[in-house]
């Protein structure tokens, strides 16, 4: 379970650094905004870092995993909707998709759990 997580986050981190240029053309985005919006990214990852220990010693860290996998995907699925909403909305479900990375500060517990 915890190698199909951190290949679907993967590959949803993967998805905005492809579809990310021809969105700049579409956009009219310029390179500073390209730069802010792969950044944002990890505020969303700071600001739930400790949130996603503290959950995941209370429900249990496979519980946090699928949560947090989930949450990714369908934050990921709703970028272009919020894209077409305004570059600030854009950065809004960035930092949310970011936020979804508290899987991964009880991913190396799971794994010593449940993974030997």
């Amino acid at each position: 379970m915890s190698f199909l997580a951190v290949f679907i986050c993967y590959i949803d981190r993967v998805n905005i650094s492809v579809a990310i240029i021809p969105m700049q053309e579409q956009f009219g985005w310029n390179e500073a905004q390209v730069g802010i919006i792969f950044s944002i990214f990890y505020i969303g990852y700071v600001l739930t870092f400790i949130l996603g220990g503290i959950l995941a010693d209370k429900y249990g860290g496979k519980t946090i995993l699928g949560v947090g996998v989930l949450l990714w995907s369908i934050f990921t699925i709703l970028t272009p909707f919020f894209a077409y909403n305004g570059f600030l909305a854009l950065l809004f479900i960035r930092v949310l998709i970011g936020g979804q990375q508290l899987l991964y500060t009880r991913l190396g517990g799971t794994v010593g759990l449940y993974g030997s």
